[in-house]
C-alpha cells in the first residue's frame, strides 16, 4: 500500500524586497504624510495597515513610522525615490541589507501563525491589508498580509537562519499533530 502524503501545512520561502524605513517627528508628520502621498500616489496608513502604491507596499508601523517594501526595486533605488518625495520632512533609511523578507503561505497558515506569534491570525491585526511590528518566537519582525493566503515577514538578517529554523520546526510539529489527528 502506497503511503499518502499531505502537503505541508505552511511553507516559508525567501521573498527579496527593497525596504526603506521612514520616520517623521510629530511636528513633521503631517508634511511627511503629504509628501509620501504625493510621491507614491497614495496616502500612507495612519495605523497598522498596508496601502499599495503600485508594487510598493507602505506599512504603517506606528505614529510617523512607515516601511516601504518593493519586490521589484533595489534598496538604493527605493531610498532615492523616498528621499525625493520626502525632502526634509522625514528621515528615510535603506533597510534592505539589514532585513530578510520571507513569505509564509499554505493551507494551515493560521494554525502555524498561532504557534509562532501572539497575534490572533483570525483577528484584525493579521487581516488582509494589516501590518504589525511584533515578535515571532522572540525574533523581532514586521509582518504584513497582502492577501488571504500569505503573510510577509521582514526580520533582522542576523535572525534569518533562526527564523527559518523556528518556522520549519513549528510547521513540522503542526504537520505531525495533524497527521496524528487524522490517523
Amino acid at each position: 500500500m502506497a503511503e499518502v502524503t499531505s502537503p505541508p501545512p505552511a511553507t516559508l520561502t525567501p521573498a527579496e524586497h527593497a525596504l526603506v524605513l521612514v520616520t517623521a517627528s510629530a511636528a513633521r508628520r503631517p508634511a511627511a504624510e503629504t509628501a509620501l502621498a504625493a510621491g507614491f500616489g497614495t496616502a500612507p496608513p495612519a495605523g497598522p495597515e498596508v496601502r499599495m502604491a503600485g508594487s510598493v507596499a507602505i506599512l504603517g508601523l506606528g505614529p510617523g513610522r512607515w516601511l516601504l517594501a518593493a519586490p521589484d526595486a533595489t534598496g538604493p533605488g527605493l531610498l532615492a525615490r523616498a528621499g525625493a518625495a520626502l525632502g526634509a520632512t522625514a528621515l528615510a533609511t535603506d533597510q534592505s541589507d539589514a532585513r530578510a523578507v520571507f513569505r509564509l503561505a499554505g493551507p494551515r497558515l493560521a494554525d502555524l501563525l498561532e504557534r509562532i506569534t501572539a497575534l490572533d491570525p483570525q483577528g484584525p491585526e493579521l487581516a488582509v491589508g494589516a501590518a504589525a511590528a511584533t515578535d515571532v518566537m522572540q525574533c523581532p519582525a514586521w509582518l504584513w498580509r497582502p492577501s488571504a493566503d500569505a503573510i510577509l515577514a521582514a526580520v533582522p538578517r542576523s535572525y534569518a537562519a533562526d527564523f527559518e529554523r523556528t518556522v520549519a520546526q513549528a510547521a513540522a510539529t503542526l504537520a505531525a499533530a495533524l497527521a496524528a489527528a487524522n490517523a
